[in-house]
């Protein structure tokens, strides 16, 4: 309880007496109840995130490629590059133009350009595979 007053945020310092008499008194039972079913809620909602990002991640196997591309544009990370994949697809030669590829996601024109990058034929207005 001593460095309790170093952990809590300045805008409540004035507080802290009434803050450390509201952890020192005892839980009843309903509340010690309440606080377990909050716990565990916890841990459930834990391990459903980690089974979503398990199955992201094997969706994700076959686009390594496209991934690596992605993240190689400066601060793109895997979670933003997934994002793209996901709005944007692998397949981008139905784009015309960057701005058509950037209002799905609300990307910005010239980030599209840079994901289209030397694929882009500004003569067609397409982009092209590899």
């Amino acid at each position: 309880m001593e460095e309790f007053p170093t952990l809590i945020h300045r805008s409540v310092r004035g507080k802290l007496p009434a803050l450390t008499a509201a952890l020192e008194a005892p839980l009843g039972e309903v509340l010690r109840r309440l606080l377990g079913i909050a716990l565990k809620h916890l841990r459930e909602l834990g391990e459903h995130i980690k089974d979503v990002e398990a199955l992201i991640a094997t969706q994700l196997e076959p686009h390594q490629d496209s991934l690596k591309l992605l993240m190689a544009i400066p601060d793109i990370s895997l979670t933003a590059a997934s994002i793209i994949l996901a709005e944007v697809g692998v397949d981008i030669s139905h784009w015309r133009r960057p701005r058509s590829i950037s209002q799905p996601g609300q990307v910005s024109p010239l980030v599209a350009a840079r994901v289209l990058g030397s694929g882009w034929d500004p003569t067609s207005g397409r982009g092209t595979t590899t």
